[in-house]
């Protein structure tokens, strides 16, 4: 992995640009099917890759780092500029565009629009810089002047080429014999398109207006390898073109890129007799391998041209520009190579002689230029001295979990059968060792309290336990033969507990955890849960550990210890929402202690940690998913950090439900696995990539204050309506509980009693159940009992405000008439009510009987009264059937 880059690149450098809670500092891991791009300039072996959204440009000597974080999806394509000044990327994706980035200042320049195209396949500049093509899948080929202020498309072409799903063609551009035109190549699976075009600006009269035009002449040209004017022959099923190059303005090697490990050379043919023009033809088709051919690429020498090719078996040949070998090179560190890209650098020694051979004479040193290349793996090398460097490998293959050392600027990454110990000290990001699970899939990954040893849970019901600084196996507990999908040690390191797939809890205890052979005895196995365990914590319970597991059943169960693992307690801590994660919360001194959870409907859930009773729910901004996971006080600072599906963020302490203390980029279009925290930053990593994210408080706090101070953001989340509406509801309520009719001196207050709540925000649109009543008037009762000892009676307006934003779903919509029921909200109680049944009516009789046994069951004198307070009926016939839309116009009456 390349170093973090200690000094300031030019767009930081630039006091234009702002610093944000979260900037991306690393990157791990690089797309080996997009491959590399060479930057080289000024002597300095630089290179441009990509994986994932981002873009990276990386000094391969220096091992200086530069993210370009633009792209929402992932990016798809990389080309550079000839004056290597110029980068564009492509992504995928609805929203996909084509970014071009100055390599000097390290920043994007330009953004062209191509959502209402299709999927862009291929990117390419001309000879000058000036203009890009742009290939989308449809094969249409356009072509743009991209340094406008607004781009121009300028051309566009039709190839009538059909574009395989996965394939993704490489253009080429050269210079052609003719004067100031040029020629590109665009490589398709089973053809050659030439396009020979001539762009230039002409001055028009339009309207009496004179305007520069961009004016451009084009030819173009099929090359088919199996047409019957060519004398290579056809190409054979299964085979496929792969990468093109100029060898010369005339000549053109293509790679066989699936079938036959063969290279092509076409080549450009004088006027005859069948034909009076210039004009391309195949020339030869040379076989070089077995394997079909990776990646071709070329260098310029005083002799000619020299391409290289390479295949997935880790061979690398030298071809002179009439294809005959010059060297090969066959290295075992290269198997899988899938792109070499030569620098533009003085040659160096590749190695004397042919490899693996034995001559009686001294062999002459082969020379090139240092050259980098990458497998399929994401293991990056440079060939120095005939010899492959490691410059930096990607993260294990399969799921990537990654865990940060407690103290320590250690990381451990698995992938699926791999674990890897990875160090950030010295501004490096180096692999000190590793160990591999071949037929073992790795599932957790866990640190001990102390930080002298690590858990990992298999797929097999075993935990094995490793010292955390070689690696070296310690012990294994086998639970169950489920697969273990949570491990946690308690603080002192006597405890173990690990959760598995069958939704049961073991634990284990030793008496020295200082001691790694001190022997672990199994104290018990429970399965409270029906459904699949999110988290396990320990915590410190009046002197003495507790366990506690919290499931997707919606239960928190309390394990005592003491008691060999005997369950304390069950809680059913929600009523509709999946809870998906449980940490302490990071309470202040004069606060109690609590533990947090989040749930699937965007909620921050607090309980009190000695009686689990809610506490305080907060409301979180609705970002692509539910929060996946959580970590508290990420770097020692006063916040907490979250990852969504696609999302990290960050928010401040205390937690309120004011939005501007939230911040979230997209740190992983593919998905987030998983998050820790070092000393320095957040670590978030997916499939082939672990980025690296520097937090940056004041830039939050700076955030916050232009939100608004006080009530303002809360204020802010209230549509003008809705903030009217419930104004009017609140007075409203506060002149009911002193009497519609009383005729004494009103007292004027801004405060209604706990009793009206309910009806409040009923009369506001949101139709709470029961429960969530019942935990709305819990948390305004205790919300100053810690620090008053005295429960609250009434609630001000701005605390109500409060409440209702933070409890309220996040999907409500506020509508101007709430006694207008949702037809929508009707259908689906009916559903509910009918899951059983057939047809989408019932009897008035089967309704009552509904609401009496199901769900919050109600009393027949409650339907009856609700019924006459809403539409005013109470001799309803017990055999009249009804409908969603008969209910409403009918019984209701609206």
């Amino acid at each position: 992995m390349p170093e973090k880059n200690d000094e300031k690149s030019a767009q930081q450098e630039s006091s234009e640009v702002s610093k944000r809670p979260l900037e991306m500092s690393w990157v791990c891991g690089v797309n080996p099917r997009l491959g590399f791009l060479d930057l080289t300039q000024d002597g300095e072996h630089t290179v441009a890759y990509a994986n994932k959204h981002i873009v990276v440009i990386q000094t391969i000597n220096t091992k200086k780092h530069f993210p370009l974080v633009g792209h929402r999806n992932i990016v798809q394509n990389l080309a550079i500029s000839p004056c290597k000044r110029w980068l564009a990327s492509s992504e995928i994706g609805s929203s996909a565009s084509v970014i071009i980035w100055d390599v000097e200042r390290k920043e994007g320049l330009q953004t062209i629009d191509t959502r209402a195209s299709s999927d862009v396949v291929s990117l390419s500049f001309s000879t000058d810089s000036a203009t890009l093509f742009i290939l989308y899948r449809d094969s249409r080929l356009t072509m743009w002047r991209w340094a406008d202020d607004v781009p121009l498309k300028y051309e566009e072409i039709q190839l009538n080429a059909v574009i395989p799903a996965g394939f993704l063609p490489k253009i080429t551009v050269n210079t052609a014999i003719e004067d100031e035109h040029q020629c590109a190549i665009i490589t398709f699976p089973n053809k050659i398109v030439i396009l020979t075009y001539h762009s230039r600006v002409e001055i028009v009269n339009q309207d009496g207006d004179l305007l520069k035009k961009q004016i451009c002449t084009y030819n173009m040209e099929t090359l088919l390898p199996d047409d019957e004017e060519n004398d290579i022959g056809a190409m054979r099923e299964g085979w496929a073109l792969g990468e093109s190059v100029f060898v010369s303005s005339t000549e053109i090697a293509t790679s066989l890129g699936a079938g036959y490990g063969a290279v092509l050379m076409c080549k450009r043919a004088p006027p005859s007799d069948a034909r009076p023009k210039w004009h391309w033809r195949c020339q030869k088709l040379i076989r070089f391998s077995e394997r079909p051919i990776t990646t071709i690429d070329k260098y310029a020498t005083k002799e000619g041209t020299v391409v290289a090719i390479a295949d997935l078996s880790g061979h690398i040949r030298f071809l002179s520009s009439e294809l005959k070998l010059l060297y090969w090179v066959k290295k075992p560190k290269l198997v899988g190579c899938v792109c070499l890209r030569f620098a533009e650098l003085p040659a160096v020694s590749v190695g004397a002689g042919p490899e693996m051979r034995e001559a009686t004479l001294d062999q002459p040193v082969f020379e090139a230029p240092p050259f980098v290349t990458c497998t399929s793996e994401g293991v990056v090398h440079q060939m120095i001295n005939g010899a492959p460097t490691m410059v930096f490998e990607g993260p294990p293959k399969g799921h990537v979990r990654v865990k940060a050392h407690p103290f320590r600027d250690l990381v451990i990454i698995s992938g699926d059968h791999e674990l890897r110990l990875m160090s950030l000290e010295k501004s490096s990001f180096e692999c000190l060792c590793s160990v591999k699970l071949a037929s073992e899939k790795i599932l957790s990954i866990e640190f001990s309290s102390a930080g002298h040893e690590v858990a990992v849970g298999i797929s097999n019901g075993q935990s094995i336990i490793f010292d955390a600084f070689s690696l070296k196996e310690h012990t294994r507990l086998q639970g169950s033969d489920h697969a273990v999908v949570a491990t946690t040690f308690n603080d002192d390191g006597n405890y173990f507990a690990a959760a598995d797939a069958s939704h049961a809890v073991n634990l284990w205890e030793r008496d020295d955890a200082s001691n790694p052979k001190e022997e672990w005895r199994c104290m018990g196995r429970f399965r409270p849960h029906s459904e699949a365990v999110q988290s396990l914590l320990f915590i410190q319970e009046y002197g003495t550990d507790r366990l506690l597991s919290i499931s997707k059943d919606r239960k928190l169960v309390e394990y005592a210890i003491e008691d060999k693992l005997k369950i304390h307690s069950q809680y059913r801590i929600e009523s509709e929402s999946i809870p998906t994660n449980l940490v302490k919360y990071p309470a202040s001194r004069d606060e109690e202690e609590f533990l947090l959870t989040t749930n699937d409907s965007y909620k921050f859930r607090f309980y009190n940690q000695s009686t689990k009773l809610p506490r305080r729910m907060i409301s979180i901004s609705k970002y692509d998913s539910p929060i996946t996971e959580l970590i508290s006080r990420p770097c020692s600072t006063d916040s907490l950090a979250f990852s969504t599906d696609t999302s990290l963020g960050v928010v401040l302490l205390p937690l309120d439900g004011n939005p501007n203390k939230e911040y979230a980029v997209v740190a992983n279009p593919a998905g987030i696995t998983s998050i820790t925290a070092i000393k320095s930053s957040i670590l978030s990593c997916g499939e082939g990539i672990v980025t690296a994210w520097n937090i940056d408080l004041d830039s939050l706090e700076e955030q916050k204050l232009h939100g608004g101070v006080g009530m303002t953001p809360f204020y802010n989340m209230l549509k003008p309506d809705e903030f009217e509406l419930l104004k009017d509801v609140f007075y409203f309520c506060r002149l009911e509980e002193q009497g519609l009719d009383a005729e004494v001196a009103r007292d004027v207050s801004r405060t209604i009693p706990l009793n009206r709540i309910a009806e409040a925000v009923r009369a506001l649109g949101w139709f709470p159940t029961e429960q969530q009543v019942e935990e709305l008037l819990t948390e305004i009762k205790f919300s100053q009992f810690h620090k008053t000892q005295k429960q609250v009676k009434e609630i001000e307006m701005d605390d109500f405000i409060k409440f209702y934003v933070n409890h309220k779903p996040v999907d409500y919509k506020f509508q101007k008439n709430p006694d207008q029921i949702c037809m929508d909200d009707v259908q689906q109680a009916f559903e509910t009510m009918l899951e059983s049944e057939k047809g989408d009516s019932m009897t008035y009789k089967e309704f009552r009987h509904n609401l009496e046994n199901f769900g919050e069951k109600m009393s027949s004198s409650e339907i009856s009264k609700c019924i006459e307070k809403l539409c005013g009926m109470t001799n309803i016939s017990e055999d009249e059937t009804f409908n969603p839309h008969q209910f409403i116009t009918n019984i209701l009456k609206l």
